[in-house]
């Protein structure tokens, strides 16, 4: 069965704590047939304290009782009967805790997983991925899958549970059982067949409906300025209005048909405890025999009830979660395949300080286009060059600067560090790179967190952090906030202006110790006096550090030892 064998790999480790939580399940289970099987005896020592009745009461048989008085009796089997159940009260809280804990490190394990497999995508694999598509597997797709896992251990305990009762019940009445397993059975075997196999459709359907209500309100929050000068604020209201309807419909179908069960279970229990009154009348059976088997049916029709409602409701949800359980175990299994740009498991070579990368023949083609991204590319740099790189756009600076990343493999030609293979020594090599694109990465934390990225709050070296903020110029600016370098910079860096992310930026790669620096546009969207702080700094290391610049302005560029254009996919010296 596939379904089973998804959950089999969803659970990964966990799988093997499987037989220790059903066995789990058969000792609540046992607990729950001891306490059942206290309450008739107790009830006919309250209400006939006669020992020549209670003689003839099973459990009575392993202990003389004709000597005990019937108060005392009374209050011994009261003290037993409450023992047990407190007892089984504190097995089932455990057993509870144990479920919970089972299923949530499961789920923590799944994000863990689905997180380093994105972080591990080939970069072409990245661009295609959707960042809404991502988080809602991470959110909601594990949520989900979680939920179905439960459910079915749920489903597992609760027909334990039912078997356990169900085989007590026929030993106290066979005739009694069997009615009452009819009308139950088949009132839940039409209710399955009629509601809960809906569930699985209602499940798929709420999974695209959330990803397109993420992925509409990324796209109204990233836009946002835009929609308040363009007036495209109610077409993106209406998308995520609708969504958000659709997710609120499925929702609420899957709500009815979970929990309906438990009122339609509960009118039968009522339907047949009328009928064995009705019976027992009939049969001319004693008062004492019919309290008791009432108690007895009561009481399991009290504990039967929720745990045939449970069953029900955990078909319902295992049906629901069908989906996100086939969706997360394809996207993980998928993730070997799709992850081929970590082909390189260790570093062949280690390089200690950049001195020279030399490319040669160097070929690339996009492989949604004919046209050469890149053609016969040859170059050669040396350490603590600036090399100013520019052309119209379209033309493969960024393509270009990719594979000097590694995140691109050309087809053909080479690229050498330190006359080693960039294969042989990628890790290394990116050790050594700083890139700081147009769009800088900034994460919603303080300007020390995002600085030292990566590293134990406790434990940055301040002496490198300090002088890491005197090269990129940002001293005199962080003296000037209340909080200094603990000020946040909000999401994004919303709190700070351009040239100060860009500082940020520098001042992390000057903190990590990145010898090769790429900027790419990173100065374009800046002013003029921005960008001349910038350029500052970089002329202040330009000796000290290698430097690749890439822009559209000439007057960015003029520092530069060395200018190339690209145009067309070529290299212009």
């Amino acid at each position: 069965m596939q379904y089973q064998k998804n959950i089999n790999f969803l659970l990964g480790q966990n799988r093997k704590k499987i037989p220790y939580m059903v066995f789990l399940f058969f000792l609540s289970s046992s607990f729950d047939i001891i306490g059942l099987g206290l309450i008739a005896p107790y009830i006919t020592i309250v209400l006939s304290p006669d020992n020549t009745l209670i003689d003839s009461l099973y459990i009575f048989t392993f202990y003389d009782f004709s000597n005990i008085s019937s108060k005392d009796l009374i209050i011994f089997s009261s003290i037993i009967l409450l023992a047990v159940f407190l007892l089984k009260t504190v097995i089932a809280v455990f057993i509870n805790w144990r479920i919970f804990k089972f299923i949530l490190d499961t789920r923590a394990s799944l994000q863990i997983k689905l997180a380093e497999m994105y972080l591990d995508l080939s970069y072409s694999e990245y661009l295609k991925k959707s960042s809404a598509d991502a988080i809602d597997n991470i959110q909601m797709l594990v949520e989900r899958s979680c939920n179905a896992i439960q459910s079915v251990f749920r489903t597992i305990s609760e027909i334990v549970t039912i078997l356990f009762i169900s085989c007590f019940l026929i030993y106290t009445s066979i005739l009694a059982f069997s009615s009452m397993l009819f009308l139950i059975g088949t009132v839940s075997f039409i209710y399955y067949l009629l509601f809960t196999s809906k569930s699985k459709k209602y499940g798929e359907l709420s999974s695209v409906a959330n990803r397109n209500l993420l992925k509409h309100f990324q796209e109204s929050s990233m836009g946002y300025k835009h929609l308040h000068i363009f007036g495209g604020k109610n077409f993106f209201l209406d998308r995520i209005g609708s969504a958000a309807k659709k997710l609120s419909s499925y929702a609420l179908k899957v709500s009815v048909i979970s929990s309906s069960p438990r009122y339609v279970i509960e009118f039968v229990l009522i339907f047949f405890i009328v009928i064995l009154i009705l019976v027992s009348l009939i049969n001319a059976n004693s008062n004492l025999d019919l309290i008791t088997n009432l108690s007895i049916f009561g009481l399991a029709a009290i504990r039967i009830l929720p745990s045939a409602n449970n069953i029900l409701n955990n078909l319902s949800q295992i049906k629901f979660g069908n989906f996100a359980i086939n969706e997360l175990s394809s996207e993980l299994k998928n993730s070997t395949h799709t992850n081929k740009h970590v082909s390189y498991v260790s570093d062949r070579y280690s390089i200690d300080d950049f001195n020279e990368l030399l490319i040669s023949e160097l070929f690339f083609t996009h492989s949604d286009t004919k046209q050469a991204g890149l053609n016969n590319i040859n170059l050669k740099i040396k350490k603590g060059e600036s090399i100013g790189l520019y052309g119209p756009s379209g033309s493969g600076k960024t393509t270009f600067v990719d594979i000097l990343m590694g995140f691109i493999q050309p087809q053909k030609g080479s690229i050498n560090i330190n006359g080693y293979s960039i294969e042989e020594c990628l890790f290394s090599w990116r050790s050594k790179i700083a890139y700081l694109p147009q769009e800088t990465f900034i994460i919603d934390a303080s300007i020390k967190e995002n600085i030292t990225l990566g590293e134990d709050k406790e434990n940055y070296n301040e002496l490198k952090l300090k002088q890491s903020l005197e090269m990129s110029m940002l001293s005199d600016y962080i003296k000037s906030l209340p909080q200094g370098i603990d000020t946040h910079v909000g999401e994004r860096g919303a709190r700070i202006s351009g040239g100060q992310k860009q500082r940020i930026a520098i001042a992390r790669a000057f903190y990590f110790d990145r010898e090769f620096l790429i900027l790419d546009e990173s100065t374009s969207a800046l002013d003029k006096e921005s960008e001349e702080d910038i350029l500052k700094v970089i002329n202040k290391t330009k000796k000290l550090k290698t430097f690749i610049l890439i822009s559209h302005r000439s007057s960015t560029l003029e520092s530069c030892d060395r200018l190339i254009q690209i145009k067309s996919g070529q290299l212009i010296h």
